[in-house]
């Protein structure tokens, strides 16, 4: 598990971004002390990793209340690959969702595949496995 932080107002200081997603960056990491875990920046974000299960809502807590951050959420890291997505995004389903869909956004623009691409692939394995109808809007259950 990782928390995915993302911000607003940063991404739009032009030459001086680096330096204020640094500042940010201290801060969360400031926030977290006494708590191991590791603060990186990665692709316009910062992530929070290596940390125990157990302070999982302590640093949900002391993030909430760090000034700077648009929003967080918890997340979990894997290969940019699929059927490993796929498979993971299984899990998430409960048993009274009626329909879901997919939407990506790739923070990563290198990958080999646009968002969309990954949207209906993943979307597809899902299909496939969970037997839901897709609904685009107004979705009782979205896989981000």
């Amino acid at each position: 598990m990782v928390f995915l932080v993302h911000y607003n107002e940063l991404g739009l200081k032009g030459k001086n971004r680096v330096h204020f997603e640094q500042i940010l960056q201290q801060r969360i990491f400031d926030s977290l002390s006494g708590i191991e875990a590791k603060v990186s920046r990665l692709h316009g974000r910062i992530i929070v990793r290596n940390f125990a299960d157990k302070d999982g809502n302590e640093i949900k807590r002391r993030l909430e209340k760090v000034f700077g951050i648009a929003f967080f959420a918890i997340a979990e890291e894997c290969e940019p690959d699929f059927n490993k997505i796929a498979d993971y995004a299984k899990t998430l389903f409960k048993k009274d969702d009626i329909n879901f869909c997919v939407r990506v956004n790739r923070a990563n623009k290198r990958l080999p595949f646009s968002s969309v691409e990954a949207e209906r692939e993943i979307g597809g394995l899902l299909f496939d496995h969970i037997n839901l109808p897709v609904k685009l809007k107004n979705t009782d259950h979205t896989i981000h």
